[in-house]
């Protein structure tokens, strides 16, 4: 038998913080890509920033990590439920070990194969919690996308 090379499965990590706009003074969520790109901001959508690809065959994932407890939630919620094996939305969860919050999307659902047929993009929206696990409302949320592959 011949061996192939197998593609490995990908674990994105991606930080989630707070940045202070330096004119504006209003603070943002932000993204912190492993190349230590920063996206935040009220035109992220619009700003080339890395893409997050993930495929349901290769089961791949993100881990999202903080100082300050936050969720995660996506969008369309219906297309979500039904890629991913985990329900919305995800809260962080804080370690013992290293007092970082963390969420883990978890594995998307191999049966989405039989009706992912080409790529989806879904928007996630990262917010910040208060310590009694309410939305703050002195940061503005982030929404960029990921894009679900076959």
């Amino acid at each position: 038998m011949t061996m192939t090379k197998v593609r490995e499965r990908v674990t994105h990590q991606l930080g989630i913080g707070v940045t202070v706009d330096s004119k504006t003074k209003h603070k943002y969520v932000h993204c912190a890509y492993p190349d230590g790109e920063l996206f935040f901001g009220p035109d992220s959508e619009t700003r080339h920033h890395p893409g997050t690809h993930l495929s349901v065959s290769m089961q791949d994932d993100i881990v999202w990590t903080s100082d300050h407890p936050f969720k995660i939630e996506l969008k369309p919620e219906l297309d979500a439920t039904a890629l991913f094996l985990r329900w919305l939305p995800w809260i962080a969860v804080k370690g013992a070990h290293d007092g970082l919050y963390r969420v883990h999307s978890g594995a998307l659902d191999p049966r989405a194969l039989h009706f992912l047929k080409e790529r989806k993009r879904l928007k996630f929206t990262a917010t910040m919690l208060l310590a009694s696990g309410e939305v703050d409302l002195k940061v503005d949320p982030l929404d960029p996308h990921i894009i679900i592959e076959p």
